[in-house]
């Protein structure tokens, strides 16, 4: 007896939803039409990357055979190894181009579509929840010019990339939650990349606050100190590693940021910037980490250590945790809905460290 088409459609519908069922139990895999996908599901991610061109000064100097970068990994190599040994940050996580497009998707920041991370929609919907929040003031005055191979989409008639993003959160929650009007404000910038954080920072502050920016990767203090001095951030300085000692025993800092770099290291060298920040009464210490618990929302390393107990050892006691979006929808989709967790040196001090 023969099957008619239709019931021989309806079987090979069965057939393919048992597949697709059992893929999705085993491989974490369904099959869905293309017609229930957005565009930038289908490899079509949107937005754009100036990858054609560098100003003037740039291509030339970020090289990696520059001898201010040799030199600075010279540097960096006589160092504490707890602190210079990679837990993730090894050579060759930034290939040579990264040097000169050090704001393309990298290492330093991602931007470009992972899975449900990245994509338009959430670039969209991140932009238009800091515009109708208390941020809108900052979004007015930062601007984005897409240099350097920053990943850039077009919102509300302007730029839109991720390093405009998190600034503009991470500094509307400083300046709520500590004081930067009218009183002298040192802060540090651990981990700094780049530099993007302390260039934006730079724009919106008054001239009471310094921003001073270090990093143990001999790559990311030889870009910064481009990146700062061609964006004229004079109140920004950046303090090499084999310096940094020297420079926080004799300034005094009110608050050290830390934006996903913890996370990325190993718990010794965690150990060994929050012991100098203690021992030195830096009072507020801000972390961004890439990973909590989810019942404790407790700062978590890469590996799913807790780096907290570094934190508490040391004096810093967690004062304040907010999501970057207190939307409960938009910290699931939104770009980097990560934690914001502030610590605060508690009054007793911590013995001095062993130099």
């Amino acid at each position: 007896m023969r099957t008619s088409p239709f019931r021989g459609a309806v079987m090979i519908r069965h057939i393919l939803r048992k597949v697709n069922d059992a893929a999705g139990e085993t491989l974490g895999i369904r099959l869905i039409r293309e017609r229930d996908l957005y565009p930038w599901q289908l490899h079509q991610p949107g937005g754009s990357c100036q990858t054609t061109n560098l100003p003037p000064s740039a291509e030339a100097y970020l090289r990696p055979d520059n001898p201010r970068l040799i030199e600075l990994k010279e540097r960096y190599g006589k160092c504490d190894a707890r602190v210079t040994t990679p837990a993730i940050w090894e050579d060759g996580i930034l290939a040579a181009a990264d040097i000169a497009y050090f704001r393309r998707d990298n290492a330093f920041v991602w931007q470009e579509p992972r899975g449900t991370r990245f994509n338009e929609l959430a670039y969209a919907a991140s932009y238009y929840a800091l515009k109708a929040s208390g941020a809108d003031d900052l979004l007015t005055l930062l601007d984005e010019d897409g240099l350097f191979g920053a990943h850039v989409f077009r919102i509300d008639g302007r730029n839109v990339s991720r390093d405009l993003l998190d600034s503009v959160r991470e500094i509307d929650f400083v300046r709520t939650h500590l004081p930067l009007a009218n009183t002298r404000t040192n802060i540090l910038d651990i981990g700094a990349g780049y530099g993007r954080l302390p260039h934006r920072l730079s724009l919106v502050t008054q001239d009471t606050v310094n921003i001073y920016a270090t990093d143990a990767i001999a790559e990311s203090t030889f870009v910064s100190e481009f990146y700062l001095k061609f964006r004229v951030a004079e109140r920004v300085s950046i303090i090499p590693l084999d310096e940094f000692e020297t420079f926080i025993a004799s300034t005094p800092i009110d608050l050290a940021i830390n934006i996903h770099s913890f996370s990325e290291c190993s718990l010794v060298a965690i150990d060994w910037w929050v012991e100098r920040l203690a021992a030195n009464k830096v009072k507020q210490l801000l972390v961004i980490p890439n990973h909590v618990d989810a019942a404790s929302q407790r700062c978590l390393t890469n590996r799913g250590e807790d780096m907290e107990l570094i934190f508490e050892r040391h004096g810093y006691i967690a004062v304040i945790r907010e999501p970057r979006y207190p939307d409960g929808i938009l910290q699931r989709y939104g770009i980097d809905p990560s934690l914001i967790a502030l610590f605060s040196l508690s009054p007793r001090a911590p013995p001095n460290i062993e130099r």
